[in-house]
């Protein structure tokens, strides 16, 4: 017979019971102890959002939060003309690329200026005979983007005859490129290339005589070849 409040000798104290039975009966699960909020799905991270293709802080959007995604482009213009700026590192890089410039001038249809008297009718085109040491053409004044031009005149001369043939910025006075030429008798096409290396400055394309021979300006066109 055991006195109450001792324990027998060899008999389990308390603290050495181990688990506590449970309703249920032995094949009972016993319920772990509460170990906070539950974690987040695998592959899913409560850190903050990174520039790295990937929905970090998985909300459903993946590099949300910046300016833009890899990969991505945005509109932007230089000198009115339409260009692409590109998504690096998921801000858009400053520089607006891919202008393009593409433009075409009649010789008659006001863009272009001329000095030469004498000027005669012939279609849509513009001609002047008998004249000399003047513009055939001047202007059209066109702010570019700065960047690599081809530019094309396409001319008809009665004779044989001296012309200047240059690219010319007039906000700065500087020659961007000059050629002196003679032409035969005919029409043909002068072609070159130019620089421009400040952007939206007005640009001008200028055909000069020397000769009292009869010109004829066709066209001029103008393209964006290059940054």
């Amino acid at each position: 017979m055991i006195a109450d409040g001792a324990i027998a000798d060899g008999a389990a104290r308390s603290s050495d019971a181990g688990p506590t039975a449970v309703e249920g009966g032995a094949d009972a699960v016993v319920p772990a102890p509460d170990s906070g909020p539950a974690q987040l799905d695998a592959g899913c991270s409560s850190r903050a959002e990174e520039c790295n293709g990937a929905d970090d802080d998985c909300d459903g959007m993946i590099d949300d939060g910046f300016e833009c995604r890899a990969g991505e482009t945005a509109p932007c213009a230089v000198c009115g003309f339409s260009g692409s700026r590109q998504c690096v590192g998921c801000a858009l890089e400053p520089t607006c690329r891919g202008v393009a410039v593409s433009l075409r001038y009649e010789g008659n249809d006001g863009a272009l200026g001329h000095t030469c008297a004498g000027s005669v009718a012939c279609d849509s085109d513009w001609c002047a005979c008998g004249a000399a040491e003047c513009y055939v053409q001047y202007g059209p004044y066109v702010a570019l983007p700065a960047g690599r031009y081809h530019v094309a005149i396409l001319l008809g001369v009665s004779g044989t005859g001296d012309l200047l043939l240059d690219a010319f910025d007039s906000t700065t006075g500087a020659a961007l490129y000059s050629s002196a030429i003679t032409a035969g008798l005919g029409a043909f096409t002068y072609e070159y290339d130019v620089s421009v290396p400040d952007g939206c400055h007005a640009i001008e394309f200028r055909v000069y005589t020397h000769t009292t021979a009869c010109v004829r300006l066709y066209d001029t066109t103008v393209r964006r070849t290059g940054d």
